[in-house]
């Protein structure tokens, strides 16, 4: 059964690098509303090592909070306080998002099953066959992305946390 009230994001805890998207850094003792939160329909957050990203009903992704590697997706390392549009190629939408704790990097699984992953590369966490970040350049994440994990296969199921990436794959020989 599909919800009847509106989504809002609810944020609180520590705020160095603007992570809870409130227009500051001032961390919160006390659950705040994130401003803009309840008209983008969002279905999904996920918090990794501070920052915090958003996905709507619409495919669209919104991050916030440190961006030293890329993780906002958005072609430059500032620091976001707000939500801020991660730069994905047109007509992309995406369905799930996935980071974990201690994690800088995003993995994002598109509604036609391709993967769009960002941000911290420094083992080779993004599965790109090499160790530079992505998504800091002009272009957003379109700078790296769309990898496949086993060509032949769809992702099943993909979890993160600090500098590993783990996937449940199905198809192929």
């Amino acid at each position: 059964e599909q919800n009847r009230w509106p989504s809002v994001l609810l944020a609180v805890g520590q705020n160095s690098y603007g992570e809870l998207l409130l227009g500051d850094q001032i961390s919160r003792g006390a659950v705040e509303c994130v401003p803009g939160s309840a008209g983008r329909s969002v279905v999904q957050a996920v918090a990794g090592n501070e920052f915090t990203a958003v996905l709507t009903s619409s495919g669209r992704v919104f991050v916030g909070g440190m961006n030293q590697h890329g993780t906002a997706g958005v072609g430059s390392q500032d620091a976001r306080v707000s939500l801020s549009e991660a730069k994905l190629p047109a007509g992309v939408r995406i369905a799930r998002l996935y980071s974990g704790n201690g994690s800088e990097s995003i993995m994002a699984l598109a509604s036609d099953g391709c993967l769009y992953v960002w941000g911290l590369n420094n083992v080779g966490q993004l599965g790109s066959g090499h160790r530079q970040d992505a998504a800091t350049g002009d272009g957003g994440v379109e700078d790296l992305l769309h990898t496949s994990l086993l060509p032949g296969r769809s992702t099943v199921q993909l979890d993160t946390g600090g500098s590993i990436t783990c996937a449940l794959v199905s198809g192929g020989s």
